[in-house]
């Protein structure tokens, strides 16, 4: 039986009408028989609609269409759908047609409402615009095309917009707007809309108030997730990426608070039902490795997300800048930022030494069979339930073997999916309780390398100088998810006992958000304490981010998901940190991994009394705080210490490739 492709060929070769028509069309043309105009248009986006699954013959009809009618706004959304739904269409090709459509829609000033194709295609476009991460272009956009948008909040709102706007302000950290929008959508009947778009609401409403460090309402709302995520398996109404999102998010929440350790073991159960083999052809790989002679490398793929926009970019580009290529061949497999990546003069020595292969946009078979095309033998995945990951692709096992590093403080629940974990001793003690599906390979020294991305150089310490002396500051500096309600009794009780300090806390939102400011101050001014002793930092530029560090006399760090990226951050700028390790939870342990290999274990506590005893001490001694924190002059013992244990990349990377030596090997 002859497919559509090959019924088309025919039949265009025998004159099909629509390919007649357009020709005495384009003859005759300009014609002003109406009917014909209008009945041959039907026809092609009638034979676009039926034919999709034959793009070459879609895209050939919407060019015809495109001559006769240029004008038409619904021509060129149909054919930015067509474009992405291509597998290797560049993403400028898909963006081109959204907003070309976007620009001919007539403007909403001329008419009460909008154009049905009009809301489809603003909201396919945005969509498109967030997948790529241009969060400025959609705020221009939202800027310059005001009415449109007011348009599209007029009640009845259409919920999908409203679960765009949330999800759009909380990844540009405007989260006063986002609680505005879900509020809005709220005085909606929610139990009205279909399951699949209820539970996309409800799982945003939970990724809200975790950004917002809104912990009164987390516990509640998680439950509600879980609950989703034992009756969604089945249920045909919920669309199958909606169940995979709810999924990861809970998995990704586990770190953020205690919890029983048997719940997250219980969640992990399911994971091979959202992350299937989905063929025999895909099952991993059964012919042996080839054996190791000196003139072998060992051929190793790093698959990420990001590998140049991310906290993770500070641990991954210094070991990519010194990898042995004598001994290894690196291949990294970018699923996000792939043009950054392979333009930017500044990836030159680490990112741009290696092959770089695009894995944008591709299906999982198509991708599974990019990376063997390179017979990677050992395959890192650097970012577990993360957003953007590709578990889907290393569910198929595309390398015999694959292993967890850097982007996942956790198991990711399966030993098919990943066999091995990077850590160190401390971060994951020998007997730790805690449950890795994972076998975990240990490092002597600190499972990191650091190396920062936006200094050259330490800033130096205001002191007499800083706007707030001589007031001691504590900072919290790590992302608001991490404030947890029982890091803030501690530092409530911090600020109880010590009149002299102030507390400056890092909000994650962009807007003074009154409401949300006085929630930490529900929180903390207790007992005496008063409101002008808590400071908050507006979201802000890298720039502002690195000057508060200026003021700060001591970090804070947070349990039970402790800091990593701000840790070193604050060490490098020469700030002590205190923090509170836990023996059988990893995400609590990383702060305290850091400063025991840098020779600081003295700020490693053990319960939360000697967290408080410990900040308190060290804010009554002035002459402490002087010697490791340095002045206008240059950085203190902080520092110092700091980049012997954690910024030397000649000993880190023998004791990292020797371990992935040594898992080649035993294979």
């Amino acid at each position: 039986m002859q497919n559509d492709a090959e019924m088309f060929v025919f039949t265009e070769s025998q004159k099909h009408p629509f390919f007649l028509t357009y020709e005495t069309i384009m003859s005759s043309f300009p014609t002003h028989d109406q009917d014909l105009l209008v009945s041959w248009y039907d026809e092609g986006i009638r034979m676009v609609k039926q034919h999709a699954q034959n793009p070459t013959l879609c895209i050939k009809i919407l060019h015809m269409l495109l001559l006769v009618f240029p004008k038409n706004p619904e021509l060129y959304y149909f054919m930015g759908c067509l474009q992405k739904s291509l597998a290797n269409t560049c993403k400028q090709s898909v963006l081109y047609w959204f907003q070309k459509a976007f620009q001919e829609f007539t403007p909403s000033g001329d008419s009460e409402t909008l154009n049905p194709y009009q809301i489809e295609n603003t909201l396919d476009f945005f969509k498109f615009l967030f997948e790529c991460n241009y969060m400025n272009y959609i705020q221009y956009l939202m800027d310059t095309n005001e009415s449109i948008f007011q348009k599209l909040l007029q009640i009845p709102c259409d919920p999908r917009w409203l679960l765009f706007l949330i999800a759009y302000y909380i990844k540009s950290n405007q989260l006063k707007h986002a609680t505005q929008i879900y509020n809005l959508l709220q005085q909606g009947n929610i139990g009205s809309y279909s399951k699949d778009l209820q539970y996309k609401i409800y799982n945003n409403c939970l990724i809200m108030h975790t950004h917002m460090a809104n912990f009164d309402r987390i516990p509640e709302l998680l439950r509600r997730n879980f609950e989703i995520c034992h009756s969604m398996k089945e249920d045909t109404e919920i669309e199958w990426n909606t169940k995979k999102h709810v999924f990861c998010s809970n998995m990704l929440h586990y770190d953020y608070m205690y919890h029983d350790p048997q719940d997250h073991r219980n969640m992990c159960l399911h994971v091979e039902t959202y992350f299937p083999k989905l063929d025999d052809d895909f099952s991993p790989k059964e012919e042996p490795l080839l054996d190791l002679s000196f003139t072998e490398k060992i051929r190793v793929g790093y698959i990420s997300s990001d590998f140049v926009e991310h906290a993770v970019s500070h641990f991954i580009l210094p070991i990519l800048e010194h990898h042995n290529l004598e001994e290894f061949e690196v291949t990294l497999f970018v699923t996000h930022n792939y043009s950054t990546i392979i333009t930017e003069p500044q990836y030159a020595r680490d990112c741009q030494r290696h092959r770089i292969v695009n894995l944008q946009h591709l299906s999982t078979e198509n991708a599974v069979a990019k990376i063997r095309e390179f017979n990677v033998q050992l395959l890192i995945d650097l970012n577990g339930y993360t957003e953007g990951h590709r578990l889907d692709i290393l569910a198929q096992r595309p390398a015999p073997i694959q292993i967890s590093y850097l982007g996942f403080p956790n198991t990711v629940g399966s030993a098919h999916i990943l066999q091995y974990r990077i850590t160190d001793h401390i971060a994951d003690l020998p007997d730790s309780q805690q449950w890795f599906a994972e076998q975990r390979l240990y490092m002597s020294r600190c499972f990191l390398l650091y190396r920062s991305l936006a200094q050259t150089s330490p800033l130096p310490f205001l002191n007499g100088n800083s706007p707030f002396f001589p007031w001691i500051v504590l900072g919290a500096m790590n992302r608001e998810s991490k404030n947890s309600d029982e890091v803030m009794q501690c530092w409530r009780t911090i600020l109880e006992k010590t009149s002299h300090t102030k507390i400056l806390i890092k909000l994650s939102s962009k807007e003074h958000d009154e409401i949300h400011m006085e929630n930490y101050r529900k929180k903390l001014c207790i007992g005496g304490v008063l409101e002008n002793r808590i400071l908050f930092a507006k979201y802000g530029s890298t720039t502002e981010y690195f000057r508060l560090f200026s003021f700060i006399d001591v970090l804070l760090d947070t349990f039970p998901y402790s800091g990593t990226t701000t840790t070193c951050n604050a060490l490098y700028n020469s700030v002590p940190v205190i923090t509170l390790s836990q023996r059988d939870l990893h995400a609590h342990n990383v702060t305290a991994s850091i400063l025991t290999h840098c020779g600081m274990s003295e700020w490693v506590t053990t319960n939360p009394q000697d967290y408080i005893h410990k900040v308190i001490e060290w804010v009554t001694c002035p002459v402490n705080l002087a010697t490791y924190r340095g002045n206008e002059h240059g950085p203190g013992e902080v520092h110092r210490r700091f980049v012997e244990g954690m910024m030397r990349p000649e000993p880190f990377m023998k004791e990292y490739e020797g371990i992935l030596r040594d898992v080649y090997e035993k294979k």
